[in-house]
């Protein structure tokens, strides 16, 4: 609802018009924008740097799916900034992406304690974690380089990495902290990472220093109105891009989304970070 974000869909809209924008965005979703971006039909992708190098275990699995060469062609760089420097994206943290207990363990203090005691482990105890993300090694995974060890990186073996019955049947990489680096410790995530590629996310991400900021806050009324909220929100920023609507009507949608129950989520974020997350 900012002046920033109008900013931006002028922006868009001028890249749009000039013919960097495919005019597919509107009825793409990750699935195909991946395999365009494989298949070279897109020229820039914002994802995670560890789906696409040879120095993580995912990104190892992806390459070896696509061409030879395919890891060659790719450069990693940071996300764009804008006029003013502002860069930014979703972090997988713990305060955008809680747990919670259900309402029937309401008073139940020892099956709290039992799941908080895993959720501890799953966290900050190493050998948990490791187990719950890649299982049992030399049946699952094993180092690249057992000489170098951890720090070598991790490949999953015997289909684990590529089957997920398999995982299933062993239970592992559903709840896998370790390969999540906004959740797990990351005095444990690193001993499985390569220095290089701890590095680069450094170089590309900041990675030492992000923020862990609350999205997208579940509030009293969000079930009354994020759904209508976020199908107004898509389709105009959708008819800004593409011209369809002026963003002379900026003013007029903003004044939309707030009468539709914007201005009553707006307040009700507000109070939530003020009592519980400001402090």
């Amino acid at each position: 609802m900012t002046d920033k974000a109008r900013q931006a869909l002028t922006k868009l809209h001028e890249w749009y018009n000039k013919g960097y924008i495919n005019p597919e965005f509107l009825t793409d979703d990750q699935g195909t924008i991946n395999k365009r971006f494989n298949m070279d039909g897109i020229a820039l992708t914002n994802t995670s740097l560890n789906n696409y190098t040879d120095m993580t275990p995912q990104g190892r699995a992806n390459l070896e799916q696509e061409a030879p060469g395919f890891a060659d062609k790719l450069t990693y760089g940071p996300l764009p900034a804008g006029p003013e420097g502002d860069r930014g994206d979703w972090l997988w943290g713990p305060l955008s992406n809680f747990v919670c207990f259900g309402s029937q363990l309401e008073g139940n203090t020892e099956k709290q304690e039992v799941i908080l005691n895993i959720l501890n482990d799953l966290n900050y105890d190493e050998e948990t974690a490791l187990m719950a993300a890649y299982g049992i090694k030399g049946e699952s995974y094993e180092f690249y380089d057992e000489a170098v060890g951890k720090t070598s990186g991790i490949r999953q073996i015997n289909n684990y990495g590529t089957d997920a019955n398999k995982g299933a049947e062993l239970g592992i990489g559903f709840f896998n902290l370790l390969k999540c680096g906004g959740w797990a410790d990351k005095s444990i995530t690193d001993l499985y990472e390569t220095p290089e590629f701890i590095a680069e996310q450094e170089r590309v991400a900041d990675w030492g220093n992000y923020k862990d900021l609350l999205m997208r806050a579940n509030t009293a009324s969000t079930l009354t109105y994020a759904t209508t909220l976020q199908t107004l929100k898509t389709n105009a920023y959708s008819e800004f891009i593409t011209g369809t609507r002026s963003l002379d009507d900026w003013d007029a949608f903003v004044e939309e989304y707030m009468n539709a129950g914007g201005a009553v989520l707006q307040q009700e974020a507000q109070e939530y970070y003020d009592r519980v997350i400001k402090d």
